[in-house]
């Protein structure tokens, strides 16, 4: 018999999807945490998916209790759409990242995902607004001086130059997307086309699929982390004037609008992702409760099930075996921050710190989006899971004394099974808070879900945590559902669990199961020589 717990983490490339199961009273509770796919993956990857791990636990009742959306970037939604959009499937509720929309003359706290849910139009002014921003960061590129000719997608990229520096389209949501990506893969090249790997093997979309560009996604995110956004508008013409006359900040300047550029373009292509999700509730979702959840600063909010209601209530009874929903993040304060931060709104005093002030001195934050990413973890079955996308956990520290949050620290503690956030790469605080809670003392299982052979992936400071948490063989196990590159997990290639339940692969779903008793693998492609 299945245990009362399985969790399945699905092998979708660069992207993340994680369906959890567990046993109740009797009944089955699922809670389906991203459904997002990497380019040449199909977008109803997950859903087919589905109806097998729902027979494996031995319930084949197509319903999902919780479908949540732990942030709004693409490699994490766009999964969700053909999901939402089959109505055989049964959906309790809607969990989605509380995303404030970052216009001029919105609102201070107003979100964008129910902006767009109320109103089909509503994509299309936010995609003109970034369109604006992305102009704007050319002005200052071409102020500068004219662009370096490098990287390998310049020729592919050149066919369309007169478009993307033109008044970009304002036809179908689809039309626009083709105009960012554009933007996306030229920008990231542009200053570090010596070390790019942006490709344009494709201008026309896969099946199925919105992505116009084949695009190395992960260089545009690495490059993303030297830009601090702060509030400064409409600096464009102050930064070529300063650079005209420092020619030794004209560089520096010109990298970082860039930088800026491709930052832009990726916001509003997640933007357009959140849409079509949103697009979905409301064709065929009607009546299904959508929620945009934050917590006051380090206070955990708690969201026990309801075996009537049949979803997760806040502030509801139970006893200590009821299952429950802890919410960590994203805190209100880090929601509003956020809407003088979105991007770039904010682009000039950011290349102006980068430039001026001290470039080194910027290590490593993560994005708005990662940094708004839903921290939950799952009380169920008496096992304590982590699901926290790409988060960053920013807000886990206090301002200004810049001290751990004791309460959320706490929730860190006796975690069975954890999803370790940005696919293993870049994530702030995410290592230092579960050191904090002791983590290495008990055993774990660690999931990652990432590329084959990522260039980034596992992070150095992944290996630098397990050597500081001195986790051994014995408490601490990891699970991936691609091959990592050997190099990138050669200090802890003994924590690898080995392969379980079919043979060896580049890529796999992975399978644990919980009997009430211990953990244990049923399913595990990949090996590391």
């Amino acid at each position: 018999m299945p245990g009362p717990i399985q969790v399945d983490m699905f092998a979708v490339g660069l992207g993340a999807s994680i369906l959890v199961q567990a046993r109740h009273r009797g009944r089955t509770i699922r809670i389906l945490a991203d459904g997002g796919v990497d380019r040449g993956f199909a977008t109803d990857l997950v859903l087919g998916r589905l109806d097998e791990a729902f027979a494996s636990f031995g319930d084949p009742t197509r319903r999902l209790d919780v479908v949540i959306g732990t942030h709004y970037d693409a490699d994490h939604l766009d999964g969700l759409v053909p999901i939402l959009e089959d109505r055989t499937l049964e959906i309790g509720d809607v969990w989605l990242p509380p995303v404030v929309d970052d216009r001029d003359g919105i609102e201070s706290k107003a979100l964008l995902a129910p902006h767009l849910l109320d109103d089909p139009e509503a994509i299309g002014a936010y995609l003109d607004h970034k369109a604006d921003e992305v102009q704007a960061l050319v002005r200052i590129e071409r102020q500068i001086g004219d662009r370096q000719d490098v990287g390998v997608h310049r020729e592919a990229v050149a066919r369309e130059r007169s478009r993307w520096l033109m008044e970009p389209p304002r036809g179908s949501r689809d039309d626009r997307l083709r105009w960012f990506l554009l933007h996306e893969a030229d920008a990231t090249t542009d200053g570090w086309g010596e070390e790019g790997d942006v490709r344009a093997e494709a201008m026309e979309p896969a099946e199925g699929s919105l992505r116009r560009l084949e695009l190395d996604g992960e260089l545009v995110r690495w490059r993303w982390r030297y830009a601090y956004p702060f509030r400064f508008r409409d600096a464009h013409e102050a930064l070529a004037r300063m650079a005209s006359v420092e020619p030794d900040l004209a560089q520096t300047v010109r990298r970082g609008a860039a930088r800026q550029r491709a930052r832009t373009a990726r916001e509003a292509i997640n933007a357009a992702s959140l849409d079509r999700v949103m697009e979905a509730l409301r064709t065929h979702r009607a009546g299904v409760p959508v929620a945009y959840r934050a917590i006051e600063a380090g206070v955990p909010e708690r969201y026990r099930w309801s075996d009537r209601r049949r979803l997760f209530r806040g502030g509801s009874s139970g006893d200590a075996s009821t299952p429950e929903i802890v919410l960590l993040g994203p805190s209100e304060g880090l929601v509003d921050r956020h809407r003088d931060r979105l991007p770039p709104g904010s682009y000039g005093q950011a290349l102006m710190w980068s430039a001026l002030v001290a470039p080194d001195l910027l290590a490593k934050p993560i994005t708005p989006s990662n940094q708004l990413s839903y921290v939950l973890r799952l009380n169920i079955g008496g096992q304590a899971l982590l699901v926290c996308g790409d988060a960053g956990m920013v807000d886990f520290r206090t301002a200004p004394r810049k001290v751990f949050h004791a309460g959320l620290i706490k929730e860190l503690r006796d975690l069975a099974v954890v999803q370790v956030a940005h696919h293993g790469g870049n994530n702030k605080y995410f290592y230092e808070t579960l050191r904090r809670a002791g983590f290495g003392t008990s055993d774990a299982w660690l999931l990652f879900s990432h590329a084959v052979a990522d260039r980034f992936r596992p992070s150095v400071e992944f290996s630098r945590f397990i050597a500081a948490t001195k986790a051994t063989e014995e408490t601490t196990h990891l699970l991936f559902t691609s091959e990592p590159k050997p190099d990138k997990v050669d200090d802890v290639d003994e924590l690898i669990e080995p392969v379980v339940g079919g043979p060896q692969a580049k890529s796999g779903d992975v399978r644990l199961v919980f009997d009430g008793t211990e953990w244990t693998v049923v399913r595990h492609a990949v090996h590391v020589p």
